[in-house]
């Protein structure tokens, strides 16, 4: 109907990122962060709890309206897990309108009009980008795991656990089957990862327990990377 139609115009499509997917939400604008919590756990199975949705380098609230918090159309916004394994099956594809994968597809199509990025531009930024705020506040690093490098945008103040969970999507191993060296030595889970004064790009190695990977070649890798 005219009046359905209107009311989905007035929609704001957000492009979600977490474990290695982007997901495309449609929420109302009236909607608060909770809302879309909800409409992520339809895609991922995590409820609200397990979730933190990171945008402009904060975490933000299930109370706060998305358009207080500066929720516009197209936005990136971070999703990170607690106390969940994302599956790591590829994900089905997003039941999205059309005219949504156009909404979804416009930064990329905006970059590749633009061409290349100034030398210097950080990595995962685009100059002028209107998320530049949050970028700014997002540790941006390269995660090293079987001779694969997966880039990592991470809250300044995540820790090793929340690196962990993200690449529990990525990789399908649990927190706990994943060792995670950082300038040379396995760090905690608590950990703050700012805490190393990593500089952006930095890299970290991934090795698995029980199993991913054999204990020859992760005894390897750590003695390499502690010799660096």
């Amino acid at each position: 109907s005219a009046s359905r139609a209107s009311t989905m115009a007035d929609d704001i499509l957000l492009r979600v990122v977490g474990g290695g997917v982007t997901h495309g939400v449609r929420v109302p604008q009236t909607a608060r962060v909770l809302d879309v919590k909800e409409r992520i756990q339809e895609a991922t199975g995590a409820n609200p709890a397990q979730q933190r949705l990171l945008f402009k380098g904060k975490e933000r609230t299930d109370t706060e309206k998305i358009v207080e918090a500066g929720f516009t159309r197209g936005c990136k916004v971070m999703l990170l897990f607690r106390d969940f394994t994302p599956a790591p099956a590829a994900p089905a594809e997003p039941r999205v309108r059309s005219s949504d994968q156009l909404a979804l597809n416009a930064p990329q199509k905006a970059q590749e009009a633009r061409g290349p990025e100034p030398a210097g531009t950080p990595p995962g930024t685009t100059a002028g980008d209107g998320d530049a705020s949050m970028d700014a506040n997002m540790l941006l690093m390269n995660v090293v795991c079987q001779g694969k490098t997966h880039p990592v945008a991470l809250v300044a103040d995540a820790s090793v656990g929340d690196l962990k969970m993200h690449m529990s999507g990525i990789t399908g191993a649990t927190a706990a089957q994943q060792r995670l060296i950082i300038k040379g030595k396995e760090r905690n889970d608590t950990e703050r990862v700012s805490s190393y004064g990593l500089a952006h790009g930095a890299k970290v190695m991934l090795l698995f327990r029980e199993g991913f990977h054999r204990e020859a070649d992760g005894a390897k890798v750590v003695a390499d990377v502690s010799q660096r």
